[in-house]
């Protein structure tokens, strides 16, 4: 059976984690360890809940952090890939709390959809995925844009 292992000494660290960027955000968030002013490139990606009371201690430019409702990569495919293909990184950390209220969020949409009939969520979802999707092009359409222009001078 798996379970929670708190990490709040070194010796806690699983062996698995030793030398990867893991280690490195643990003895950061969990243990304190010194931040250094920049650690010059982004080592990991973070996958994190949006709740606003969630905070990491990381040194800048240590990762790329995503923040959604629940830490769900849902809908993230062009983040992920920029941070594996550009950024270099090789590692994602999934970082989870307890209590989260977007699982349970009272708010509208299809968490709220036992008070929905299916046909109006599956709606609201597939018209909410075509809105994200046409953000995401523009965003890359906007990027690549800027990338030729820096480019060419």
């Amino acid at each position: 059976m798996r379970c929670i292992v708190p990490v709040n000494q070194p010796e806690a660290i699983l062996s698995i984690y030793r030398d990867t960027p893991s280690e490195e955000l643990l003895r950061f968030h969990n243990l304190g360890a010194p931040l250094p002013t920049t650690t010059g490139h982004a080592r990991l990606l973070i996958s994190m809940c949006m709740d606003h009371r969630k905070d990491l201690l990381l040194p800048n430019e240590f990762a790329y952090v995503l923040r959604s409702a629940g830490g769900n990569l849902r809908d993230s495919e062009f983040e992920v890939s920029y941070a594996i293909a550009v950024g270099g990184v090789a590692t994602v950390a999934l970082l989870a709390h307890t209590d989260c209220g977007m699982a349970e969020s009272p708010g509208s949409g299809p968490s709220s959809s036992r008070d929905w009939p299916n046909a109006a969520a599956e709606m609201w979802t597939l018209q909410q995925r075509t809105l994200i999707a046409m953000q995401r092009a523009i965003r890359l359409v906007t990027l690549s844009g800027l990338c030729a222009k820096r480019q060419c001078g």
